[in-house]
C-alpha cells in the first residue's frame, strides 16, 4: 500500500502539473480561470492531507496511510470533476490560447502553497544518484548496440534480467 500512496502522490502532483500551466507569450490573459483553478486544485490536494504537516517518509505514510487513502477516495471525484472543468473552458479557446492557458495555470499552480509542498517532498537529494545510473543504463545500452552480438536474441533475453525492482518498484532496494 505505501507504494499505490506514493504513486497517488506524484499521480496527483504530475496531474496538478499537467493542468496547471504558466507565463504568456503574447500578453493574453484568461482573467482569473487559471488562478481560481489552481487554488481549487490545491483546496482538494489539502484536504486529501498533503498540507504542511505531509511528509514523503516511510515512517508517516505508514502511518497515514489509510488516512490518505481514504481521503484520496473520497476526493478523487472532485479532482475528475475539476479535470472536466478545466478541459471544459480549454476546448474552446484555439492551439495557441490552450497553450497559453495551460500554461498560466501551471504558473498559478506553482504560486499556490501546496507547491511548496510539493517539492519540499520531492527526493531531489537522490536526483544526482539516479543521473549516475542513468548515465550508466544507457552506457550499457550503447555499448551492447555497437557490439556484433547485439542482434543476437540470446542477449536481448539475458537484458531482461539485468535491472531487478524490488517490492517499491524504485529497483535495487534503494528508497527514493
Amino acid at each position: 500500500m505505501k507504494l499505490s500512496l506514493r504513486l497517488s502522490f506524484f499521480a496527483l502532483l504530475t496531474v496538478s502539473i499537467i493542468t496547471s500551466s504558466c507565463g504568456s507569450k503574447d500578453g493574453a490573459t484568461f482573467n482569473s480561470k487559471p488562478k481560481e483553478f489552481a487554488e481549487n486544485m490545491c483546496k482538494i490536494v489539502e484536504e486529501i492531507g498533503f498540507d504542511e504537516n505531509f511528509k514523503l517518509e516511510e515512517e508517516y505514510l505508514e502511518k497515514n496511510e489509510k488516512k490518505l487513502s481514504d481521503n484520496f477516495n473520497n476526493r478523487s471525484s472532485d479532482i475528475i470533476s475539476l479535470l472536466k472543468e478545466i478541459d471544459k473552458y480549454a476546448i474552446p479557446l484555439s492551439q495557441e490560447q490552450r497553450v497559453i492557458f495551460y500554461k498560466e495555470l501551471l504558473k498559478e499552480f506553482i504560486d499556490t502553497k501546496c507547491s511548496d509542498v510539493f517539492f519540499e517532498n520531492i527526493p531531489i537529494q537522490y536526483f544526482s544518484k539516479m543521473i549516475k545510473e542513468m548515465e550508466s543504463e544507457f552506457q550499457h545500452i550503447k555499448s551492447e548496440s555497437e557490439s556484433p552480438e547485439s542482434n543476437d536474441e540470446s542477449s536481448e533475453s539475458d537484458e531482461s534480467n539485468d535491472y531487478e525492482e524490488d517490492s517499491d518498484g524504485y529497483g535495487e532496494n534503494e528508497e527514493y
